[in-house]
């Protein structure tokens, strides 16, 4: 019950964070203030979302009692980093390589946000501008919560672990 009450605290911080980031475009100078300050949001977003993604692999790798339930988190943890990047995309546009326009459209950048968060890297759009920075985060977040998924299974599949639930005195 304590973590769930704490994982639901740090999902309400979560989107305190984001109307932040949101607001912020509106109350700080444009120019290097913006980008200094917008690159921060960024990183403590990055941040959180690694930390919550780190807790729910320990505590899968400490028992698999409730596997489904922490495989639930852990892929809505990773839904909701590639989300909130769409929003950043979606409010500061993205550039068609094709045509060179300029779109802001919310499926787009959903698709440019999987695109950087697994860093295939198509092509086929760019960010420009602050966007730059805010896709390096993405997709060096992407990169570091890929490996720990995959070093998890790896973990998990492993023929020579332990499968049991712990006893009430291992955890």
């Amino acid at each position: 019950m304590t973590k769930l009450l704490a994982g639901a605290s740090l999902f309400l911080l979560f989107l305190l964070f984001g109307g932040a980031w949101v607001s912020m475009v509106r109350f700080v100078p444009a120019g290097l203030p913006r980008t200094v300050a917008a690159i921060a949001f960024g990183t403590v977003f990055a941040g959180f979302f690694f930390y919550l993604l780190v807790e729910r692999l320990q505590s899968i790798l400490h028992g698999v009692h409730r596997l489904w339930t922490h495989l639930l988190q852990v892929a809505l943890i990773v839904a909701l980093t590639i989300l909130a990047f769409t929003f950043v995309y979606s409010k500061l546009g993205i550039k068609s390589a094709e045509t060179g326009e300029v779109t802001r459209d919310f499926v787009t950048c959903a698709y440019f946000s999987v695109v950087t968060f697994t860093t295939l890297g198509y092509g086929d759009y760019h960010p420009y501008g602050l966007g730059r920075a805010m896709a390096a985060i993405e997709a060096f977040t992407g990169y570091l919560i890929l490996g720990l998924l995959v070093s998890t299974s790896i973990a998990i599949l492993d023929p020579r672990r332990d499968l049991s639930p712990p006893e009430e005195g291992e955890r």
